[in-house]
């Protein structure tokens, strides 16, 4: 890896951005190379929205399936078991579906 320049048009950097090219639109538009780094920018912080996203899902749905195992567990200890097992067992078939269906996908 090369160092990185401060400026496209000395020609020095290594990144993301091919400096030849990146350079000439520079020099031919001063705009473009503002637009560029807008929709790179924009792109980044998509991807990056994205992620946080299916995280925060994945996070919500872990709680949830805890929380339906918990309310199971507690009617079967309060005395509740066929209440308490149909909880568990519609809990358990829900997360095995999802896996299932999201391999597939």
């Amino acid at each position: 890896m090369g160092s990185i320049a401060t400026n496209p048009a000395e020609g020095a950097a290594s990144g993301p951005h091919p400096d030849p090219a990146f350079s000439s639109y520079a020099q031919a538009d001063p705009e473009l190379r503002k637009l560029i780094e807008r929709e790179l920018e924009r792109g980044y912080w998509d991807v990056r929205h994205q992620v946080y996203l299916q995280w925060t899902g994945l996070f919500l749905g872990f709680v949830t399936a805890m929380a339906f195992l918990a309310v199971s567990a507690w009617l079967i200890s309060g005395g509740q078991p066929v209440a308490g097992t149909i909880l568990g067992s519609v809990d358990l078939v829900a997360l095995v579906t999802v896996f299932v269906v999201g391999r597939r996908s």
